[in-house]
């Protein structure tokens, strides 16, 4: 027989119910919460909060990686350059460098 750990189920259930459901809010569960039940919803909060605040900053890193990428197509196009080679230096989609070439035009 599977055997459950109530802990990990607490947690899957936690998380789910902080993700799905937009009208529960996280202070009006732990009320109704035993001190084990909030100290894991606090923890399990916290963990969220955490893999949160990474996923936004590795957003960020992603956007400015891309901005950077437009910003020297840009220096690219006013050198002449050919937009292949700048899609291939830049690895934008030749798609985006001719955008960019339209738009500075």
């Amino acid at each position: 027989m599977l055997e459950l750990d109530t802990t990990e189920y607490f947690k899957t259930l936690l998380i789910y119910l902080l993700n799905e459901r937009k009208n529960i809010s996280l202070e009006g569960l732990v009320k109704h919460l035993n001190a084990e039940g909030r100290e894991v919803a606090m923890s399990t909060a916290e963990q969220l909060r955490m893999e949160g605040r990474e996923k936004g900053r590795e957003e960020g890193r992603e956007e400015g990686r891309e901005e950077a990428a437009h910003h020297t197509a840009k220096r690219l196009l006013a050198l002449n350059m050919d937009i292949e080679k700048i899609a291939l230096a830049t690895a934008l989609p030749i798609e985006d460098v001719k955008r960019i070439a339209s738009e500075i035009k």
